[in-house]
């Protein structure tokens, strides 16, 4: 079995992205229940979402799959083509 070296910051770049996105705005205190605000959302939802992301995450690596940011890359092209 052949080891492929993999940038993952490169290649995930965009679920990345969102797991730091949800991070940063729970360390900013953005949740509903000190807000206010339902975008927010509450901590549970927003410990669940980061949960997911995460998990997701790791069985794109584990599964060698393609981050989003190449998938829509290449979606993208395949349209300007028609």
């Amino acid at each position: 079995m052949e080891n492929k070296t993999i940038d993952i910051v490169s290649e995930y770049s965009r679920e990345l992205n969102e797991i730091r996105y949800i991070l940063n705005n729970l360390e900013d205190g953005r949740i509903y229940e000190k807000t206010r605000w339902t975008q927010d959302g509450y901590l549970a939802t927003n410990i669940q979402k980061l949960r997911k992301e995460i998990t997701h995450l790791l069985v794109k690596i584990q599964n060698g799959e393609e981050g989003d940011k190449k998938r829509i890359r290449e979606a993208l092209a395949k349209y300007s083509e028609t």
